[in-house]
């Protein structure tokens, strides 16, 4: 496949692409982030070797939705590690209660970095962004089913690693509201 073979494949399934990869990403201005990664990375590759163009365009705009996805996660647990003592009044009684929520959200955020990636995923876009079990199961490809096993494994998982380590899930106040 030529050069321009893999320019008029990629133009002709962008609005196909673009909707696959919006059911995958949180946020819609992070598609065409996904979009033109894909274009960057695919476009220097030797696409007369590859059999189905289209199918590896998907995979590899899928491939850097999911990445894009777990840098977002990894965020996350960067910014509840850079809340700071300084941000809190001078009142010591106070401060010992802030510290202890603080360091009780580390130790959540570690608990959630411990988790397997699939479910790590599903947990952040569940808890964090407050995304129905259908629209996670629509974002990452597995079924509704799927996204409760691994729903249910994070919250068990967290709940277990936030327990070893002397603290406690129930005074969090992280859970979205967003109905089912």
């Amino acid at each position: 496949m030529s050069d321009g073979s893999f320019h008029s494949t990629y133009i002709n399934i962008l609005p196909s692409l673009r909707r696959f990869i919006s059911r995958i990403v949180v946020r819609p201005h992070d598609v065409d982030d996904v979009l033109q990664e894909t274009f960057v990375r695919v476009s220097d590759k030797d696409f007369d070797k590859i059999s189905s163009p289209k199918a590896y365009l998907f995979r590899a705009a899928r491939n850097i939705a999911l990445n894009e996805l777990t840098r977002k996660s990894k965020s996350v647990v960067e910014y509840a590690d850079a809340i700071t003592l300084s941000e809190y009044p001078d009142d010591t009684s106070a401060l010992d209660e802030q510290v202890y929520h603080k360091i009780q959200l580390e130790v959540f955020s570690r608990s959630i970095n411990s988790l397997p990636k699939k479910c790590r995923h599903v947990f952040i876009l569940r808890k964090v962004y407050g995304l129905s079990h259908q629209e996670i199961s629509e974002r990452l490809g597995i079924s509704k089913s799927g996204v409760e096993k691994h729903l249910a494994t994070g919250v068990l998982k967290s709940r277990e690693y936030m327990e070893e380590q002397g603290y406690s899930m129930s005074d969090l106040h992280l859970v979205s509201k967003k109905k089912t």
